[in-house]
């Protein structure tokens, strides 16, 4: 930052071998502490370049080893590639491995504006690194080589999906105090318009409260409470079931006022007063039981207000149609509405009720009870779904098609039969 005053953000810094000498000795300690252990396969070095606002220029830094990868970015754009819902450490390794397997099948890939522009290259490819469309008639051998110029300003798309992904910003409460929210999931499995103008308050988690906000005509605020269960994944689910109602009371909220009621602040705490689950099944709760445990009560906040679920009321997840999630929709909606001032909130909350639960079937909080082996095992069991990823899919294609390919033959397979034909020799070849 000492460089600023000559010539402020303008210009780049230029490091004279200080900092680069540091940053050399620093990777050699890593490689020599790496050095000979048994279990040590391969690493990668990232570079991470924390320019205050100016481009910034170090000496060459020596990393000649076979078993260690580098690569460099800078900080914003580590940050951003973070905010990625397919990004991991695993994919920078991919990437090194797709470009040494198309480098040693003859393909050059000539990229200055460094990794994110290569990611966004691979993505507009769904993990290709040669585009099918763009491989001459022929083969691509080191002899023969192919030399690849992506565009770009692919780095562009790259940030932007991130920016959009998570969607970080500030919003103020009912008591005028500011949050770091963002979306609860960069690329979730079902959006749609009212979905992503849900976020989740980054400050509250840090405190170890559960809120969320919906960004409409009306703002309206959420947090979940739940002091007498003492498993936090459950309180997790129902605050995230919550959610799962509160766009859709929200985009029902935004058309009821259409316009005329003005901006509004408005926060509901949704209270469950049960205790922690029982482990057996019991008997289901019916309707008429389950109706009297769902009350509001005013809260000591402006603009704020409790919808609370007394004890017993999550014995009617055990239901198999939608009866308890319908219940919470119409309790939140009828405090909101209570916020707004609207006369008629038991009217008004069955109406909107009708509109954001159309049915006895969908539902997003359910409770079951162990009956079979693999219910017991669940837990046992790895949290994520193995998958292929794409770039390793792509990687193992390379030059498979050349394999089956008759000598002066066209690259481009026309008809279904000789498309067939084709595929059923690459199978063929890769099975053996």
């Amino acid at each position: 930052m000492q460089t600023h005053p000559d010539g402020g953000f303008k210009g780049v810094y230029r490091d004279d071998g200080t900092l680069t000498e540091v940053l050399q000795t620093s990777i050699n300690e890593v490689l020599n502490h790496f050095k000979g252990q048994d279990d040590f396969k391969k690493g990668l070095v990232v570079l991470v370049g924390c320019g205050w606002g100016k481009g910034y220029e170090t000496q060459f830094i020596e990393l000649d080893n076979k078993h260690w990868r580098f690569e460099s970015m800078s900080a914003a754009d580590l940050v951003r590639l973070s905010w990625l819902g397919d990004m991991s450490p695993s994919y920078f390794w991919r990437i090194q491995d797709g470009l040494e397997s198309v480098g040693k099948a003859g393909v050059q890939i000539v990229n200055p504006n460094g990794i994110l522009n290569l990611i966004g290259w691979i993505r507009s490819n769904d993990g290709h690194f040669v585009p099918h469309a763009q491989l001459p008639q022929g083969a691509i051998s080191p002899e023969r080589p192919l030399m690849l110029n992506p565009p770009l300003n692919l780095l562009r798309k790259v940030r932007a999906d991130s920016d959009h992904g998570y969607d970080r910003h500030r919003a103020v409460d009912n008591t005028k105090t500011w949050h770091d929210v963002q979306h609860n999931s960069p690329n979730p499995f079902f959006s749609s318009e009212s979905e992503r103008r849900v976020y989740a308050s980054m400050d509250d988690v840090s405190d170890g409260r559960l809120t969320s906000v919906y960004e409409g005509k009306i703002q309206l605020w959420l947090s979940v409470v739940a002091p007498n269960i003492s498993e936090r994944e459950v309180v997790y689910r129902l605050w995230e079931m919550a959610g799962e109602w509160l766009h859709r009371i929200g985009n029902a909220l935004d058309k009821h006022s259409d316009g005329s009621i003005g901006r509004n602040n408005l926060k509901v705490y949704v209270e469950f007063l049960d205790n922690d689950l029982p482990k057996e099944a019991g008997d289901k709760p019916a309707l008429e039981d389950l109706s009297p445990l769902c009350i509001i009560e005013p809260h000591s906040e402006p603009k704020a207000c409790k919808a609370v679920f007394q004890a017993g009321f999550l014995a009617g997840f055990r239901i198999a149609e939608n009866v308890t999630e319908r219940l919470f929709v119409r309790n939140l909606t009828r405090a909101y509405l209570h916020l707004l001032g609207v006369e008629n909130c038991d009217g008004e909350a069955e109406a909107i009720e009708a509109l954001v639960v159309p049915n006895n079937d969908a539902r997003s909080f359910h409770i079951f009870y162990a009956q079979k082996f693999m219910d017991y095992v669940h837990d046992t069991l790895p949290k994520k779904l193995i998958s292929i990823d794409s770039i390793d899919d792509a990687a193992m294609k390379i030059g498979l098609g050349l394999r089956v390919l008759e000598k002066d033959q066209s690259n481009k397979i026309e008809g279904r039969e000789a498309c067939t034909g084709f595929l059923g020799k690459v199978v063929d070849v890769f099975g053996n």
